[in-house]
């Protein structure tokens, strides 16, 4: 599971938890208009958390199984309304993790390792700190990683401590015939919002890792990406070079199969396929510590198609002759018969 464990409703801020400072009425009625609005002047959302509906959900998932859980951006948040009471000490993410403590069989962690068979490993990272994170919320993002390490004070220290548990794993990488990296936030995609395709890529930092991987794995590895974050179910390929200034020994190209499968439950984003095709090939320059890379998304026409606004799951397998293979299964499908709005995209 790759994050956003949990999804807080939202409301507008006029139905929050009343403010109980004792106010003359002129200064209470413009403290709440000013609460009202944001610096956009549009009306501010507040986030509301269930921790019986958090462990409600978590108590769905299956007992007799190990299951392997990380953190999406939902999950590190504060400034919540967590039970009626306002919050700002990460409390969200303290439920997670005691639930999934009180659980035996949920492992939760920013990062883990699994083999899946003795020729594929999984590498489960976080990638919040690598998304473009707003300045603002950087501060509260860094105080939610020290509450699930104490170690971590910063998105620096968060980078290093990632960065150094990559290259622990090396023996392992250097053996594996499949790579199955899984993180919350795509490496780069198309994001149809507003009536707008707007492109994406995490930050260099998340290169960083990838190369580490890569050149530590063995000639003729396959590298896969599965992540969450955009809700629909889209694939696509992430091509990853050093830049044409890198040392020839530091000159690397790595080819990554990507599963965005966002279709956990939350309402599914829109897509248009046209726009899509348009843009089905983009490049991006991303800088990272010590290089900057050339990273090109490409969906193909059968990507395009295979895209999926309905909420589901993919279910990977492994062959006999040590491929991957990825499908994606539609809930909805499942429960009455209905049919995918795949179609109705093309």
């Amino acid at each position: 599971m790759c994050g956003d464990n949990y999804y807080p409703d939202k409301l507008e801020d006029k139905e929050k938890v009343k403010d109980k400072d004792k106010t003359k009425d002129g200064e209470k009625k413009d403290k709440e208009k000013k609460k009202d609005k944001d610096g956009d002047g549009k009306k501010k959302k507040v986030k509301l958390v269930s921790t019986e509906e958090l462990k409600s959900g978590f108590n769905c998932l299956p007992k007799n199984i190990p299951i392997y859980m990380s953190y999406g951006n939902h999950d590190l948040e504060t400034g919540l309304v967590v039970d009626g009471l306002e919050e700002n000490t990460c409390k969200l993410t303290t439920i997670e993790m005691m639930t999934a403590t009180e659980r035996k069989n949920i492992n939760l962690s920013l990062f883990q390792h699994i083999w899946f068979g003795n020729k594929n490993l999984i590498i489960m990272l976080e990638t919040s700190l690598y998304d473009n994170v707003e300045p603002d919320k950087i501060t509260l993002l860094e105080k939610c990683y020290g509450v699930v390490d104490s170690n971590i004070h910063s998105l620096d220290e968060m980078h290093e401590l990632q960065m150094n548990y990559v290259r622990s794993l090396i023996p392992d990488i250097s053996r594996a015939y499949n790579i199955i990296v899984i993180g919350h936030h795509p490496l780069a995609y198309l994001k149809y919002k507003k009536n707008t395709v707007i492109r994406e890529t995490l930050q260099g930092g998340m290169f960083d890792i990838l190369k580490e991987i890569k050149i530590n794995s063995q000639p003729g590895a396959s590298f896969y990406y599965l992540c969450a974050d955009y809700h629909q179910y889209t694939e696509g390929t992430v091509v990853v070079n050093s830049s044409a200034s890198a040392s020839a020994s530091a000159h690397f190209n790595m080819t990554i199969h990507q599963y965005i499968v966002g279709t956990g439950g939350a309402t599914i984003d829109s897509a248009v396929m046209e726009e899509y095709r348009e843009h089905k090939e983009t490049d991006y320059n991303v800088p990272g510590d010590a290089d900057e890379y050339n990273v090109s998304y490409i969906m193909t026409e059968d990507n395009i198609n295979n895209t999926v606004l309905d909420n589901g799951y993919l279910v990977v397998k492994r062959t006999s002759d040590n491929k991957i293979q990825c499908k994606f299964v539609n809930a909805m499908n499942m429960k009455s018969g209905s049919k995918s709005r795949r179609k109705q995209q093309k």
